[in-house]
């Protein structure tokens, strides 16, 4: 009787290796047509690719000189601005206000004097 029972184990194994071997197939053929037709989308609702012109070289011209003055009293302002805003927010959060260092200025504009 065991070999009976041990016979119809086999059989339902086998079955469902079938199934599984089916399922798997399954997936990957409606992935893969998916994939055929999100290609297809692609090529039909692309962009355009468009020619670029050349670009050629422009000479660029002299830059011009700008006069440097001292800005020692906009620049105490603004750092005045500075640590005032960050006194002002760290007195919000409750905690010490941090030092900061100036490092550099540098303009914004081409032609700001």
């Amino acid at each position: 009787m065991s070999v009976f029972l041990q016979a119809d184990f086999v059989d339902r194994i086998i079955e469902g290796g079938k199934y599984a071997i089916l399922g798997f197939a399954t997936v990957i053929t409606v992935l893969a047509v998916i994939c055929g037709i999100l290609s297809i989308f692609g090529l039909v609702f692309g962009k355009k690719k468009e020619t670029k012109p050349v670009a050629t070289a422009v000479p660029e011209a002299p830059a011009e000189k700008v006069e440097v003055a001292d800005d020692g009293a906009i620049v105490a302002a603004i750092t005045a601005a500075i640590s005032a805003i960050l006194a002002q927010e760290a007195a919000n959060e409750n905690r010490e206000p941090n030092g900061f260092r100036v490092v550099s200025f540098k303009r914004a504009g081409k032609n700001r004097k």
